[in-house]
């Protein structure tokens, strides 16, 4: 069995000034009272002052008397000077943007403590202030400590008392002194830009701007896991080749998005059996919510039910609500989309944001054939957030747009023609959509029909150019099952392909539509042995052999295919896939820079990758730490090269829950 080693994120230590208060003008205030008050003839301007961003009292009074030429006791006027500034800051005390509901929440799961230069009075006194004092265990000030940041020792002293490595420890830092002390005692650090630009805080490991943008998901991007495979044997295959090793993957991510958005708009209730139960499809679980769609959800791993996972919906009959607030969908794509198009039977303005990398995901085709087919929309800067505004007209039967003929660009993304498809039954006049330039994306496609065929509404399909779906058409409540995701089983596929081992996966239907599912013809090519059951897909890895594919109909095992290349002979070429650069991250940029640590010798193309693979000479390999990029598919594609290179440590592990959250747990079964 692999053993899954990860290392968590057990605590947050906050620095105070600059990241839970805005203190700067009130501590200088304090230092020009006390030098005017005692004529000391100095006088500290702002700028001079954030030379001196992340030190105490002390050391700033000892190098300005030294600058200045002044013989005096720095103790004294420093004590001075923080009693002054105590008088003052009892007046003005308020929290940051975002800092106490961060903290409040940061206080569920992870243990909290603040390492400030700042003397210990103060510190206890603006956390009082704020009333988040009973929150942190602990304070460490300037006073505790003999060297000040940039040294490490405040925080390393932070990490003792903890009881706690560093590595398991994130710091919040607004100076630049102080990201480095974070660094040099070996925590990850988030800077927040309150107090310097960007630039001045780049040796972060996380930089945002307000604590409103920060949540406990954002600190697990810093966790790391390692997988030790018992089995590594260098260039020798696994002596249990011979043994079948039987995994079962969770429902399709795909059908689940779909069938969930169509039986909100059918008439009457359906029971989606079982779903997938990840992020993506909590995200929109959570905006049916807010479009007033009743569901009840069953999740057989949560802590409240025992019961097989099942989704129950009550459908609204095309009628939505437009909430009054903004909905959030992550880094959803599927959600965002089909919401986008959804909201179009809302009656009201709707608006659909998400995480910054959202925001920066084009959707300017799909609003613009919303537009075409009668609903206002709007999206600055051709990405989200997204305005719709509805125009359900109350009564099941009457018409909710007009519809008729539009046109949309099939390159980037597949998922704005299903959004369209979707609602088009409930257009005033039959819809017609006429493809411009080749689909992506083709299987994804045909998902959408099944699932709306499933449910009684007919498209269609003009050999994939133009989509034809009769209004009046209505979606009918259902009993649903869905199938096992195809592109979760890519993995388990991939480490059998690379390792020589058997490798059979459960709940997969063969005759699926999902595209994803031909991954196993290309391993076929490559080598591998390749069983069919009915209800399951068995691989087994042989010598590795390299192949050209286009795999513009298959986007999601493109990551897999690009690390099992890695352990083939010869050089792997994947043809016709630009539309991977506008997906969680840009995939072909990140796969050809996180091959590249392992030693790989991979060439990034406009619409596609090479890499040169090393068979089963495995000498130019090594291990790295891999950057996920927040991405599901670069932690699930990385870990089967574990399997091969031991000492891999891959970033961020906890980002697999946007669509497998249990994959961790699956490997520990091979």
């Amino acid at each position: 069995m692999a053993a899954i080693n990860l290392t968590k994120i057990k605590a947050v230590v906050f620095d105070m000034d600059g990241v839970l208060i805005d203190s700067e003008k009130y501590h200088l205030q304090a230092y020009n009272e006390i030098f005017e008050e005692l004529n000391l003839g100095m006088n500290l301007s702002r700028e001079d002052f954030k030379r001196f961003f992340g030190r105490g009292a002390k050391q700033i009074i000892l190098q300005l008397f030294k600058e200045n030429k002044i013989k005096k006791d720095p103790v004294k006027y420093a004590t001075l000077k923080d009693k002054r500034f105590r008088e003052i800051i009892k007046r003005y005390a308020e929290p940051l943007p975002g800092v106490v509901e961060l903290i409040k929440n940061l206080s569920k799961e992870y243990r909290l403590c603040v390492a400030s230069s700042a003397a210990y009075e103060n510190v206890k006194l603006i956390t009082r202030l704020l009333k988040v004092d009973k929150y942190f265990e602990f304070f460490i000030s300037g006073d505790d400590v003999k060297d000040t940041k940039p040294s490490p020792e405040i925080y390393l002293k932070a990490a003792k008392k903890l009881k706690l490595d560093a590595s398991e420890c994130v710091v919040i830092e607004d100076a630049d002194l102080g990201v480095q002390a974070a660094k040099s005692a070996g925590m990850k650090c988030i800077a927040v830009t309150n107090t310097l630009p960007k630039e001045k805080l780049k040796q972060a490991d996380l930089i945002v701007n307000s604590l409103e943008n920060l949540d406990n998901d954002m600190i697990k991007i810093f966790e790391v896991v390692e997988i030790n495979d018992s089995k590594i044997k260098g260039n020798k295959k696994d002596s249990k080749s011979n043994k079948t090793i039987a995994v079962s993957v969770p429902g399709s991510k795909s059908y689940t998005n779909r069938a969930l958005l169509v039986a909100a708009l059918a008439e009457g209730k359906s029971v989606i059996r079982n779903p997938l139960f990840s992020d993506d499809t909590k995200y929109m679980i959570n905006a049916l919510k807010q479009l007033g769609v009743k569901i009840d959800a069953k999740d057989k791993n949560s802590k409240n039910t025992k019961a097989e996972n099942s989704i129950t919906v009550y459908g609204t009959s095309g009628r939505l609500l437009a909430p009054k607030k903004q909905i959030f969908v992550g880094n959803a794509g599927t959600a965002m989309r089909f919401l986008t198009a959804a909201s179009a039977l809302a009656y009201g303005k709707v608006v659909l944001t998400g995480e910054d990398r959202m925001l920066e995901r084009p959707i300017d085709d799909l609003v613009d054939a919303l537009k075409q087919l009668g609903v206002k929309t709007t999206a600055k800067n051709n990405c989200p957030p997204v305005t719709v505004f509805g125009n359900n007209k109350g009564k099941a039967g009457t018409s909710r747009f007009s519809g008729g003929k539009c046109k949309i660009n099939g390159e980037k993304s597949s998922q704005f023609l299903s959004a369209l498809l979707m609602i088009a039954p409930f257009a005033e006049h039959d819809v017609e959509i006429e493809i411009v330039g080749e689909l992506a994306s083709k299987p994804f496609v045909d998902i959408t029909i099944d699932v709306m065929h499933r449910f009684g509404v007919e498209v269609e399909n003009l050999d994939y150019k133009k989509f034809k779906v009769k209004a009046g058409q209505w979606y009918d409540a259902h009993d649903y099952v869905i199938e096992g995701d195809a592109s979760n089983a890519s993995y388990f596929f991939g480490i059998a392909a690379v390792t020589g081992r058997k490798i059979r996966v459960e709940n997969i239907n063969p005759k699926t539509v999902q595209g994803d599912i031909k991954f196993v013809n290309l391993l076929k090519e490559m080598g591998c042995e390749v069983e069919f059951g009915e209800n399951f897909v068995e691989v087994r890895g042989e010598k590795l052999k390299a192949i050209t594919t286009d795999m513009n109909s298959m986007p999601d095992v493109v990551q897999t295919l690009a690390v099992v290349a890695l352990f083939a002979n010869g050089i792997t070429r994947i043809r016709n896939v630009s539309n991977l650069r506008i997906k969680e991250t840009d995939r072909l940029h990140a796969m050809a820079t996180e091959l590249r640590k392992l030693g790989g010798d991979v060439e990034e193309l406009e619409s596609g990758l090479e890499i040169k693979g090393c068979g089963e000479d495995l000498k130019r390999l090594h291990c790295a730490e891999i950057n996920t990029y927040n991405d599901h598919r670069m932690a699930m594609c990385f870990s089967i090269a574990t399997f091969k290179i031991p000492g891999i440590k891959i970033v961020n592990p906890s980002c697999v829950n946007k669509t497998f959250p249990e994959y961790w747990e699956k490997l520990k079964q091979l």
